[in-house]
């Protein structure tokens, strides 16, 4: 598969998720929020459940050899990145 085409899959890809969890009006904010303040644990479940299922597919993903895990160093733009 060309670059083109991957960068393509991954932007249609994003777009589909994010207009679902837009719709579905699912806030990561919300949701811990209404656990502390209301303790309501609907969308931390939710939450939760989602960054398992994440974690497990990610690292099947990378531990089969696909994917393109990125190496480098840490430069002066991750630093200044990371107060920003």
């Amino acid at each position: 598969m060309s670059a083109l085409a991957e960068c393509l899959v991954a932007f249609v890809f994003g777009s589909v998720v994010g207009l679902l969890v837009q719709r579905s009006r699912f806030c990561n904010t919300a949701a811990l929020r209404d656990a502390m303040l209301f303790k309501t644990f609907r969308n931390t479940k939710a939450l939760l459940v989602a960054m398992m299922i994440l974690t497990i597919g990610f690292t099947a993903f990378i531990s089969i050899g696909a994917g393109n895990p990125m190496r480098f160093d840490v430069g002066v733009n991750q630093i200044l990145g990371l107060f920003l």
